[in-house]
């Protein structure tokens, strides 16, 4: 009887760190907007008391703003203004959800409130999908003591950019939000480059089939182009040495100068370098790529790489 007391107490202790979620459907206006909702199919309403912040998620189609509100009681309501609004993944601020518009929003420090709801203000038509998902507040003791409030006034909503949730340097300090938008804008910054940069993507390949000992070329020059690997394998079906080499003339035979060492292959075994991604080899513009081979054996695999 113990244990199971034991037990219970551990999940109602848990019950109190958990997130709550609440889906729903709105489909008409809300002519009651200070009060109890007017229709069942007006609002989503999820309870907030203890809990820190507050994810919405919206699907579906329809015609007609979405407001988010706010109650200390769950009586009596009020709408977010501009001083007070709703983030979504893109850093955007707004107090309300615009007519069509689906995504992810955050709102940020809801303490002091027992419940918050989204519901249709003005003329709605159609159908929007709304997920609410609240998440416990942070802080506490840190010695069994009781909870205390972030460092936002109670009921504050943390602005974007606020000292409570600061723009976060590389390398420096910073809260979790402003690291991942942080970590998102390097990641943009990234795909950027590479999109404007087909040096960093492969986008022809070449076939590998060598049987004899000689200098075979892969990729022909073109002009004042470099050959740029992005990935390539190789494998032998017995023992010899490979070598990447480049040149001009017939199969790299005038000024033939070695890219990379000779790699010894026996038989059924391969090499195999870089994912699509970046160069791992380049040769100077105006040269071919070509492979030396040592033995006669066969030497089969593929090149992956861009020219320009």
């Amino acid at each position: 009887m113990k244990t199971k007391s034991f037990f219970a107490a551990i999940l109602l202790l848990i019950s109190g760190f958990a997130c709550a979620q609440v889906s729903g459907n709105i489909a008409v206006q809300n002519t009651a907007p200070t009060s109890t909702c007017s229709d069942t199919a007006a609002c989503v309403e999820i309870p907030v008391a203890d809990k820190g912040s507050l994810t919405l998620g919206v699907r579906g189609v329809y015609t007609g703003a979405l407001s988010i509100q706010r109650s200390v009681d769950g009586a009596t309501w009020e709408t977010l203004t501009a001083s007070n609004t709703v983030t979504d993944k893109a850093g955007t601020q707004t107090a309300t959800v615009g007519s069509g518009v689906t995504g992810t929003f955050t709102l940020g420090n809801i303490i002091g409130f027992a419940r918050v709801r989204v519901t249709a203000l003005g003329a709605f038509t159609g159908v929007a999908i709304v997920n609410l998902q609240s998440s416990p507040a942070g802080g506490g003791t840190g010695s069994g003591g009781t909870s205390t409030a972030v460092t936002s006034a109670d009921g504050a909503l943390v602005t974007l950019g606020a000292t409570t949730d600061a723009a976060s340097a590389v390398g420096g300090t910073g809260t979790i939000s402003a690291k991942l938008r942080e970590v998102t804008t390097q990641l943009d910054t990234l795909n950027t480059s590479i999109n404007a940069n087909p040096a960093y993507l492969g986008t022809a390949t070449a076939a590998v089939s060598i049987s004899t000992a000689t200098t075979t070329q892969i990729v022909a020059l073109s002009g004042s182009t470099q050959v740029k690997v992005t990935s390539l394998s190789i494998i032998a079906g017995g023992t010899g040495n490979v070598t990447f080499v480049y040149g001009t003339g017939s199969a790299c035979g005038t000024g033939t100068t070695a890219l990379t060492g000779a790699y010894p292959l026996t038989a059924q075994s391969g090499l195999a370098l870089g994912g699509g991604l970046g160069p791992v080899l380049i040769t100077p513009a105006g040269q071919a790529l070509c492979i030396t081979t040592s033995a006669a054996i066969q030497v089969s695999g593929h090149v992956t790489y861009a020219q320009n």
